[in-house]
Parts: C-alpha cells; structure tokens; sequence
C-alpha cells in the first residue's frame, strides 16, 4: 500500500516543483537557487560515478540468465533499436518537410545573459567509462551464460543487490531535489519563455510528434486496451519529468527501470535493456535533431534534401546513435 501510495505522489511533487519553479522561482534569492543548483549536480556527479557499475551488474546478470540465448537476444535488441530509430527519423523527415515547405522559418535564440552558476563545484573522476562497463557486462554475462561459471554468477548476482539498493533505497528517495536545481537554472536563466515564444510552433510540432509515436508504441504493446495504456504511461511520467529537467537520459535511467519494470512481468530483461539502450534509442533526438537541421537549412535559404539523400543521412544517423 505504501508502495503505491509513493508511486502515485512521485510525479504529483514533480510536476508540482515544475509548476512552482517556473511561476514564482523569481521570489527566490539567487543564492538559494545557486545552492539547490550545486546541490543537484553534486547528486548528478554521485549517481555518474556509480553508473558504470550498476550498467556491468545489472547488463551481465540479465545477460548470465538467458543463458545460451544471449545472442539471439543481442542481436534481436539491436534490430528493432536500429529500426525504431530508423523510423522515428524518416518520420521527423518527412513531416519536417511538409511544414517547412509551408513556409515556417526559426531566428537564432537571442542571450539574455542570465547564467545561474553553482554555489560550489564537486567533481567525482570516473575510473571507468559507461562504454567500457556496458562492453564488459555484455562480455562477462557471455562467459557466465556460455561456461556456466556459478562462483562468478553469484558475485554479480550481489553486486546487483547493491545496485537496486543504492537505486531504490537513496536515489530514488532524493529525486526531487535532485530536479529541483535544474528547473531553477532554467526558470533563472529565463529561456523558457523565449523558447517557446519564437520556436512554438517547431517545438509543438516536435513534441506532438514524439508523443505521438510513444503513445502509439505504447498503444500497439498494449493491444490499445485504454486502462493498461494509461496506467504504462503514468509509470513513465517520473522518468519523463526527471530526463525533461536533466537534459541526461543517464540520469533518468533509475526511474526508466523503475517504470519499466511496473509495465512488464519480466524485470530481470528490464534491468539489462534499459542500461544498453538508454544512450542509443533516443526517440527525442530521433525527431527534434533532423527537425531542427532542415529548418536551419530551409532558414539560411538552402533547400531541403531530395528523398534518397535524407534516407542516406539517416542511415548514418542511426548508426552513429
């Protein structure tokens, strides 16, 4: 019951710091804004260092456990990422052009020289890379599932109990303040309000069409049942408020597998594809970044790519992704 009971009041206290933030953050002494600012970042630079080793425990225990179909489930999880962005880009593309072609254009973002700077900076060296852990997870989880190398398999096993404890147990627990010096950057720098006043029209079209593909996605899944899809979505709506005020998929990602494992039976699979995917299917960026460039492109008066050399962009797109 009180499980519930949090699950439901997480994303109530995140949007109402949102909506506090942005409408009376200007009461607010700059100084308090620069603590709860560095604070944030501090909470940020925490949860980075601890990333990488709760990517190699959670993708080589998820890996270890399918066994000898490890493989097949690699190979199977990369196709359909690769196709997803696939899509969600020739998507961008080819609504992008048809409004571009009506004649919208976008003016460059005018300063108004409002930097909100940390009260202090606390900086943690990471010993190793969210690539290097995610390889070596794939590799380990490999030899475990291939050799059957019990020993190994347990101290993953344990490393993981401690990666959900420091997830579930603290930084769940400390995720409001953790988004809230991230509004407050950006309610103080005050470039909200011209973003959406001289790129309205581009950002709804953007988002109206990422929400879209994930409210179909989301439908499609959950064969359009209306109480299932609802439900699926709200369990996403932390994760979606904490990604919004971070601008870091990464950060989100405690929140991604918390959701994701309310939505699904099999969360074992979900703590080994979050950490693989959470950099690589970025269907934000598969729509905003083509959008943004051809109205870039169709602003400074060049025309738009023919079909066959926007298909050629998105290839590499994907795989650059």
């Amino acid at each position: 019951m009180l499980s519930r009971l949090s699950d439901i009041k997480l994303p109530i206290i995140l949007l109402v710091i949102i909506g506090f933030c942005l409408l009376f953050g200007h009461f607010i002494p700059v100084e308090i804004k620069r603590i709860s600012y560095a604070f944030s970042l501090t909470l940020k630079e925490i949860l980075m260092f601890f990333l990488p080793f709760i990517i190699f425990s959670f993708i080589s225990k998820s890996i270890a456990d399918l066994g000898r179909g490890a493989l097949a489930y690699l190979f199977l999880l990369m196709s359909l990422v690769c196709v997803s962005n696939f899509m969600a880009t020739c998507a961008s593309g080819l609504t992008a052009a048809r409004l571009l072609q009506s004649g919208l254009t976008i003016e460059a973002l005018r300063s108004h020289h409002l930097s909100l700077t940390p009260f202090w900076w606390f900086y943690i060296p990471k010993l190793v890379s969210n690539d290097l852990a995610l390889l070596s997870g794939i590799f380990v989880g490999g030899l475990i599932s291939f050799f059957r190398m019990q020993k190994i398999k347990s101290i993953i096993r344990e490393m993981q109990k401690i990666s959900l404890f420091f997830l579930n147990k603290i930084f769940m627990r400390v995720i409001p303040l953790f988004i809230l010096g991230f509004i407050l950057k950006i309610q103080h720098e005050g470039l909200l309000r011209p973003i959406l006043k001289d790129y309205s029209t581009l950002f709804l079209l953007i988002a109206v069409c990422v929400y879209f593909y994930l409210f179909f996605l989301y439908g499609v899944i959950y064969r359009f049942c209306v109480k299932d899809w609802f439900i699926s979505l709200k369990n996403m709506v932390p994760a979606a408020l904490t990604g919004f005020s971070s601008m870091s998929s990464a950060a989100a990602m405690p929140l991604i597998i918390t959701g994701a494992e309310k939505n699904v039976k099999e969360s074992e699979i979900v703590r080994g594809t979050v950490p693989m995917v959470v950099n690589i299917h970025l269907i934000g960026c598969d729509f905003a970044i083509p959008m943004l460039a051809l109205a870039i492109m169709v602003s400074f008066g060049l025309e738009l790519p023919s079909p066959g050399i926007y298909l050629i962009f998105a290839s590499y797109f994907v795989l650059a992704k």
